[in-house]
Parts: C-alpha cells; sequence; structure tokens
C-alpha cells in the first residue's frame, strides 16, 4: 500500500528536484523528506530518482509514479470540489519557447484567456525539456 503523504512529498520533490526546497514547502525538515521518499521508494520497490553528482533526475518508475501522484491529487481535489458544491477550474498549463509566444501562439493565448473555460498557466523552456514536463505532468500542453 502506498502512504499518500509520502507520495504528496515526492510530487512536491518532483517539482523542483532539491531536497531542501522541497522540505521548506511542505515545511518539514531535509532528513525528514528524504526518509519519506525512502521509505516511499521501500513501498513500491523501486529506486525513484538518482543522484549523478550534485544532480537528482528521476528515474523512468519514478516518473510513472509521479504521474499517477499528480492524477490522484487532481481527482482528490475534484472530488473535495463535487463533495462541496464548488466549480473546479483547474489551471491549463502550456509550456513553449519565447519565440512561439512571440510569433505565433499570441492571439490563440488571448482567445483562451477571454473564454470562460479555465486559468490559463504559462511557462517557458526549450527543446526536450518541453516535451519532459509534458510527461510528468507539470504541464498539459506543449
Amino acid at each position: 500500500m502506498i502512504n499518500f503523504e509520502y507520495l504528496h512529498s515526492f510530487v512536491v520533490f518532483s517539482k523542483c528536484m532539491n531536497l531542501t526546497h522541497a522540505a521548506r514547502e511542505l515545511n518539514i525538515t531535509q532528513p525528514a523528506l528524504h526518509a519519506q521518499l525512502q521509505r516511499l521508494a521501500q513501498e513500491v520497490g523501486v529506486a525513484l530518482y538518482t543522484r549523478q553528482g550534485r544532480r537528482l533526475t528521476l528515474t523512468s518508475e519514478g516518473e510513472r509514479l509521479i504521474l499517477f501522484g499528480r492524477s490522484l491529487e487532481c481527482q482528490i481535489d475534484e472530488l473535495m470540489d463535487d463533495l462541496h458544491h464548488r466549480s473546479s477550474k483547474h489551471p491549463v498549463t502550456f509550456v513553449s519557447g519565447e519565440g512561439a509566444y512571440r510569433y505565433l501562439l499570441g492571439p490563440a493565448i488571448r482567445s483562451f484567456k477571454h473564454s470562460d473555460m479555465a486559468p490559463l498557466r504559462l511557462l517557458t523552456s526549450k527543446g526536450e525539456q518541453i516535451e519532459h514536463l509534458v510527461r510528468l505532468g507539470q504541464a498539459q500542453l506543449g
């Protein structure tokens, strides 16, 4: 069985891939976060991230668990909104390069923002990083 607190901590960690920053956001100590991530890895039976020098990188299994964790958190948010009769308009996150925003996407972005569909969150990135952000669920469109 997966501990949901550990899973949430892993989702927060995946946003910045930095134990100190994630621990600060979770209001716990860095050693406590590290212990939670180790326990989560033991629960699922696979390594979730690797260290390459000072850099931490998710394993392919870690990426799959992040997608599951984010999806589960969205489902819980939607359920709570439904139970409390609130409309749930989760933001749509779009990632693209600066040039595409500047020269291609302006009219479409303005049109979407003026619609009443959902809030729009824009991220700027380059090339393969765009695919990586979409694969990890940090953006819905790229």
